[in-house]
C-alpha cells in the first residue's frame, strides 16, 4: 500500500460498508452459482476480480483507518443444491483468493448475506432499502441520497477500483444518514 493512498473519509460517521458481490467486486456476473470446475479454478476467480490488487489495498486500506467499520458484502444468491459452489460458499471461495487465511478476519460469514429475495416470497426492489432518509440540497428526489433513484441509499456505481472508491471517499459522510452507504 502506497503511503499518500486514501481509504477512509475524514470526520465520518459511517460504521460499515457493503458491497455488492457481482459486477462491483466481479467482472461477470456469476449469478451466484459455479457448475463447471473450471469457474473454481483459483486464476480463473482471479481473472474475474474487477481489480483484486485494489480490492486489497482497499480493505486493508480501510481495516488500517478504522478497524472497527464492519465490511460486509450482500449478494442475491442463495445456496443450490446442484451447483459446486454457491450463495455464501462462493463469496468466501473469491475471498480467501484475494486474502489467503484472512477473509474470515477481515469478512465475518455474518457480513456475507447471500440470498435471492424472490426466491424467499419477498420483493427484490425493496430488500434492505432505508424508508427515511435526510434531505439533500443537490437530491433530484428528495430521498436524501443524492443518486436520483428514490431508495433513500447513498450508493456510488461501478467496479470497485481506486476511481469508485475515490468517489465514495468524497461524499459527505458526516451527516444525517444511518452510518452505512453501499457501493454497487
Amino acid at each position: 500500500m502506497s503511503g499518500d493512498e486514501r481509504f477512509w473519509p475524514e470526520n465520518t460517521i459511517i460504521k460499515a460498508v457493503v458491497l455488492d458481490f457481482d459486477k462491483t467486486i466481479t467482472i461477470k456476473h456469476t449469478r451466484g452459482v459455479v457448475f463447471q470446475p473450471s469457474q473454481l479454478e483459483p486464476e480463473n476467480i482471479e481473472r474475474n476480480f474487477v481489480d483484486i490488487a485494489f480490492f486489497r489495498r482497499m480493505v486493508e486500506g480501510v481495516r488500517k483507518a478504522n478497524p472497527s467499520v464492519k465490511l460486509c458484502i450482500a449478494t442475491f444468491a442463495d445456496e443450490e443444491e446442484e451447483a459446486l459452489c454457491s450463495g455464501r460458499a462462493l463469496v468466501r471461495k473469491y475471498l480467501e483468493i484475494a486474502f489467503p487465511n484472512k477473509s474470515t478476519e477481515y469478512f465475518p460469514d455474518e457480513h456475507i448475506q447471500a440470498f435471492n429475495p424472490e426466491n424467499q416470497d419477498m420483493d427484490a426492489r425493496k430488500v434492505g432499502k432505508v424508508e427515511e432518509a435526510s434531505s439533500n440540497d443537490n437530491d433530484d428526489d428528495d430521498d436524501g441520497d443524492d443518486d436520483g433513484d428514490g431508495d433513500g441509499v447513498p450508493k456510488v456505481k461501478g467496479g470497485l477500483g481506486r476511481e469508485v472508491w475515490d468517489k465514495f471517499l468524497h461524499m459527505d459522510t458526516a451527516g444525517g444518514g444511518g452510518g452505512a452507504c453501499s457501493l454497487q
